[in-house]
């Protein structure tokens, strides 16, 4: 697996957000979601995760699929990314990462699954098309 991105974001609200760069339609949360439910959500063109509120959260972004040290993994699914990359992070403190257009599968590990309580969210992405 190759690193394509590593940061340190604040969790506002208990969320950080993988998303593509051309949207602003995330995945919605919702109240009457179950904890599990709740650790990551995918919409069509990104994922919102739950990690622990308003702390420093480590965020690692690789390519490829093998499963990262030190983490559980906690769901997958598949996002359309446009022609201008993703974005990391939480509004409005986005990195802007170069990745290509198409279908992409994304695998969302955490190094604690006790919802609330992850302090090291890593993804894995693999482009499909």
């Amino acid at each position: 697996m190759d690193l394509i991105y590593k940061g340190l974001h604040r969790s506002e609200f208990a969320r950080l957000e993988l998303c593509d760069r051309e949207t602003e339609d995330f995945p919605t949360i919702s109240s009457n979601m179950t904890n599990e439910e709740l650790r990551a959500v995918f919409g069509e063109r990104g994922i919102v995760v739950a990690p622990q509120n308003d702390v420093d959260v480590d965020i690692e972004v690789y390519e490829g699929s093998q499963t990262p040290s030190e983490t559980t993994f906690v769901k997958s699914g598949q996002i359309t990314i446009g022609n201008r990359g993703i974005a990391i992070g939480n509004a409005p403190d986005y990195d802007e990462v170069p990745w290509p257009a198409g279908t992409t599968q994304v695998s969302v590990y955490m190094d604690n699954v006790l919802f609330g309580w992850a302090r090291k969210v890593v993804f894995t992405l693999e482009h499909q098309d």
